[in-house]
């Protein structure tokens, strides 16, 4: 496949552009039918709002309590209930649940110890010491493993009452004792109740008040002396369970279909999704709409690039900024979804890539240039995504109307609004405005956008790229004047073929987006002019 490279396609004012080189054949074939396939709406379809979960730890799409049949979704406890089966913690094949009656030594313990396993941190095996836990007692292992850890302990040397109540007091103590096994640190002291004074268990209580996992009665007491129901128990472990997914990165289920676990991580705070093998399959990052996934591999090159990038990293945008929970139907919908990604359409501009027009004739994508020529071979910059497209942009009451000359260009933030904004939906404003829309500026987008910032700009080169993935805006301060200010944006790619961090931007010197090294090597490190002068990301 060749495409019309000749002087006579463009305007005058976007010529000469001979250091451009065209798209490879293959590449602009595969991306045009990603294209065509996504006209009707890049990216994906919302699902369906899910109901809300009650912690982190607890996937909003598991069903598992309509397995229970004494489990009614009415039910004060169903959703704990739910998501104690979403971890394997309560099983609805043992038979039913129980929800509201008394909770035991034996059932907590049991219960204890399968959230331990679930997150990793199963205590050793041990026999009990326990005259009254037969070899034949359903949870006799949980039992033994939990005293030879020092987390339960009997009401004697011999005896356990594994038929006995569990308390409130008693849960509270050996919460706090496993809480201590999984971060190896005590939680500091919180406020007293009037009642657990001078209480075996008022340490326990007033150190897992601080936390959320327990709380008082209306009336100010904590009754440590009460029993509890097993509904009641399930939410005092999901409680619990979202400390550990939150500050102890453990990998959450997501759902009863797929059988994901989610991890939670920092720098900067995220959700990694993986399958049962732990093979990575996600990252949602904390107000941010981007998402990575794993996916098929594609190949990202440009004649003028020394490398090309392979890459099996899809890049998709959330309907709106992720607030820590993993929408499981989003995420199975986003994973098989084929049409062109944030990285895929970021090619769609280079030079030679075929024209696609919407229904209306307007430009979709295509080879775009950066500006028209100056007088002094230089490009002007200032042409935004209304100029590519050659359409009027309404911000709010004000409208902003194309400029002929720069018909079919787009500067390095243009680039940026006409990839993020036009095709992926993402607000775009022509003001900054708090983080609500993209503003237009490259300095404005990396100060004043929505999204995070993975890495701050210090004012000096940037050095570890640990926190950088692609889709994620890269920032340059590529002039010297004036001294510490963004004036170049692009999108990152990935990893080239030679180990190398490669991105795409639109370029005044190239005329137009590009991945390659012409005129300056497209690499985020190393010695070159974009690698010195790379200052910040932003994750939109």
């Amino acid at each position: 496949m060749t495409f019309d490279t000749t002087p006579g396609r463009r305007a005058p004012h976007l010529l000469p552009r001979t250091d451009r080189a065209p798209y490879p054949a293959a590449l602009v074939l595969a991306l045009a039918v990603a294209l065509v396939a996504s006209l009707v709406g890049p990216g994906i379809s919302p699902a369906a709002a899910s109901a809300p979960a009650p912690t982190r730890a607890c996937p909003a799409t598991y069903t598992a309590t309509a397995a229970f049949a004494d489990v009614s979704t009415a039910h004060t406890h169903a959703a704990s209930v739910t998501c104690l089966a979403s971890w394997g913690v309560v099983s609805p094949g043992d038979g039913p649940y129980r929800p509201d009656a008394t909770a035991t030594r034996a059932e907590f313990a049991a219960a204890l110890h399968a959230t331990l396993v679930a997150v990793g941190r199963a205590p050793t095996p041990a026999t009990p010491a326990f005259l009254d836990v037969p070899t034949d007692h359903p949870d006799r292992a949980a039992i033994g493993a939990l005293a030879g850890a020092g987390i339960v302990a009997g009401t004697t040397a011999t005896t356990f009452v594994p038929d006995g109540a569990v308390t409130r007091g008693q849960l509270a103590t050996l919460l706090v004792r496993a809480d201590g096994r999984v971060f190896g640190r005590q939680r500091p002291l919180g406020p007293t109740f009037p009642d657990t004074r001078g209480s075996t268990h008022e340490d326990a209580v007033r150190r897992l008040v601080g936390t959320g996992v327990t709380q008082g009665y209306a009336d100010g007491s904590y009754r440590p002396g009460a029993s509890m129901t097993r509904g009641q128990l399930a939410t005092f472990l999901v409680r619990w369970l979202d400390l550990l997914v939150v500050e102890a990165s453990a990998p959450a289920p997501l759902g009863d279909v797929d059988r994901l676990r989610m991890r939670r991580l920092d720098a900067p705070a995220r959700s990694v999704v993986e399958d049962a093998e732990g093979r990575w399959v996600a990252t949602f990052t904390d107000g941010a709409r981007t998402v990575t996934l794993a996916g098929p591999a594609r190949r990202f090159e440009e004649a003028t690039a020394t490398h090309g990038v392979t890459s099996t990293t899809w890049v998709r945008l959330l309907p709106a900024p992720f607030d820590g929970r993993v929408d499981e139907r989003w995420l199975r919908q986003a994973r098989t979804d084929r049409s062109a990604d944030v990285l895929a359409t970021s090619l769609q501009y280079l030079a030679g890539a075929p024209d696609v027009r919407n229904a209306a004739g307007v430009l979709v994508a295509g080879d775009a240039a950066y500006g028209p020529l100056l007088a002094n071979g230089d490009r002007s910059p200032g042409s935004d995504w209304h100029d590519y497209q050659q359409v009027v942009a309404t911000y709010g009451t004000s409208r902003v109307s194309p400029r002929p000359e720069r018909d079919r260009s787009v500067d390095c933030s243009g680039f940026v609004r006409l990839l993020f904004g036009v095709r992926f939906g993402l607000p775009l404003g022509r003001q900054p405005d708090g983080g609500a829309s993209l503003p237009r500026s490259s300095q404005q987008q990396a100060t004043d956008a929505p999204g995070v910032v993975p890495i701050a700009n210090l004012g000096t080169q940037v050095t570890a790229f640990e926190s950088l993935q692609p889709g994620d805006l890269v920032f340059f301060d590529a002039t010297v004047d004036p001294a510490n200010t963004i004036d170049h944006v692009g999108v990152y790619l990935g990893r080239d073929d030679a180990g190398r961090h490669r991105f795409v931007s639109s370029r005044r010197s190239i005329d137009g987006p590009t991945l390659g090294d012409f005129r300056g090597a497209s690499l985020l490190d190393g010695t070159g002019l974009y690698a010195r002068t790379f200052r910040s990301t932003r994750r939109l």
